[in-house]
């Protein structure tokens, strides 16, 4: 027998150990919590496992490096493998007993950990999506960049070298690029601003109904003034050319309105400040390049881009939604007190950025879904 968390309608999981199921009693289950979205380079998972007589530590052989397996979804036939290995545990005694907490990363360490020295000429595209197959990895990626040149691991993590190149990588002048591995183990690489082109996978309401899951409980708040403070919206890149001008290097923001969202009393200041780039020491189109046209402004781009993403939503539901981050998706809130009111300033399409899962006790699950979407004052 295999234990399985199994709440009719709302989700089903399965847990194995080093290639063995995990016995069939789900109150070994204190609780399993596993995270995935920005800023976290892997998806990780937390596991506290009640183990009064010593048998996952010892029968099961849950140590560092220990291969664990959690098939994850709305019911058994539709419930993605998870693949992770055990970084570090510790035991708590606690009145039921023992308790590990197994802390993991996701299985891939020819992505996570092994140091490379390589070179790639293509695309950012074409060469994420190289990576993505020498780790055993997915790929989701957009369907074209212009940014073709020879890419250089200096004996880097393919982790850190992804991110080092997302950073320089280049679609248009209105491109805001980014990179994310996954919970099922999918390197997905896109375009945001794209992203919130796309048509949403599903939507969340709250207070109201007519869409695919409800929310429970929502969160909703801005950073934009520290963004401001650190990479105000308003700030010019100046690139110092090998004649000896200056390029001036603007930034188009897709979205609507065109002013920084920033006190109007501190605007004009705040415009007059600029940032510099590396000398121009040679990009295409020019003979014998290094890098490719875009490298300088596909940075600050991007950068700044990312600052923009400063709104954002956390929607806990009690379900399993099988969204996956890097997708679009729609919010929709009315007033509690006037449903037929739906004009909450919240509402609207977002960019799932990251998502956290947690297993209580073998009993109870839920979601929690951070949405981001950019944000400017008119």
């Amino acid at each position: 027998m295999q234990a399985a968390l199994n709440i009719d309608g709302l989700a089903f999981c399965t847990l194995e150990i080093d290639g063995a199921s995990m016995p069939p009693a789900m109150n070994l289950i204190h609780e399993i919590i596993g995270f995935e979205g920005f800023g976290i380079g892997a998806p990780t998972m937390r596991l506290s496992l009640i183990d009064k007589e010593g048998v996952l530590s010892k029968q099961l052989n849950l140590k560092d490096g220990t291969r664990i397996k959690i098939r994850v979804g709305k019911d058994a036939s539709n419930a993605p493998e998870y693949k992770f290995r055990v970084f570090g545990r510790k035991r708590r005694r606690m009145a039921q007993g023992s308790v590990l907490d197994v802390a993991c990363i996701y299985d891939s360490p020819e992505f996570c950990a092994g140091s490379f020295s390589e070179s790639f000429e293509g695309t950012s595209r074409e060469v994420m999506a190289k990576i993505a197959s020498a780790c055993g990895l997915g790929y989701d990626g957009p369907k074209s960049t212009d940014d073709h040149q020879v890419w250089l691991n200096l004996n880097t993590t393919r982790l850190a070298f992804t991110e080092d190149m997302t950073m320089r990588a280049y679609v248009a002048e209105d491109s805001c690029m980014y990179r994310m591995l996954t919970l099922d183990g999918t390197l997905r690489y896109k375009n945001l601003f794209e992203v919130l082109r796309e048509e949403a996978i599903g939507t969340i309401s709250h207070n109201t109904s007519g869409g695919d899951f409800d929310a429970k409980e929502v969160e909703d708040g801005s950073v934009s003034g520290l963004y401001s403070h650190f990479l105000n919206y308003g700030q010019d890149l100046y690139i110092p050319m090998q004649n000896g001008d200056l390029q001036v290097q603007k930034l188009n923001v897709p979205i609507q309105g065109d002013d920084v969202p920033v006190n109007a009393d501190i605007r004009q200041t705040v415009k007059a400040r600029v940032a510099y780039a590396g000398y121009d020491y040679g990009t295409a189109p020019l003979d014998g390049f290094n890098v490719h046209q875009f490298y300088e402004q596909a940075y600050y781009q991007n950068l700044r881009f990312l600052s923009l993403f400063s709104e954002r939503l956390v929607v806990l539901v009690d379900s399993h939604t099988g969204f996956n981050s890097l997708k679009c998706v729609e919010f929709n809130q009315a007033d509690p007190e006037n449903q037929a009111n739906s004009s909450f300033d919240a509402n609207g399409k977002y960019v799932l950025g990251g998502k956290t899962f947690r297993i209580k006790h073998g009993t109870r699950y839920s979601e929690a879904l951070y949405l981001y979407r950019p944000f400017t004052t008119g």
